[in-house]
């Protein structure tokens, strides 16, 4: 490893930057890769949880509670 360095800081500074963005582009490529293995994961692991037939609550069912609650608060205030 220590002959590498040597050898590239030998070289000139156009080919040292060549180099340089070539491992950038590798690493990059590499983080791009996991990240977005990750975020399908996720994101099918949303889909999944979404359902009421894990325990939470349907979109109407939400709605209709919270206007029960809303015309609660408005005889309240009568």
């Amino acid at each position: 490893m220590a002959r590498f360095i040597k050898k590239v800081q030998n070289l000139p500074e156009s080919s040292r930057r060549v180099i340089l963005w070539s491992i950038m582009g590798v690493l990059a490529a590499g983080l791009v890769f996991f990240w977005g293995r990750d975020a399908i994961q996720t994101i099918r692991g949303l889909g999944a949880s979404a359902g009421p037939a894990d325990g939470k609550e349907s979109l109407d069912q939400v709605i209709q509670k919270f206007q029960q609650e809303l015309e609660y608060a408005r005889q309240q205030e009568q």
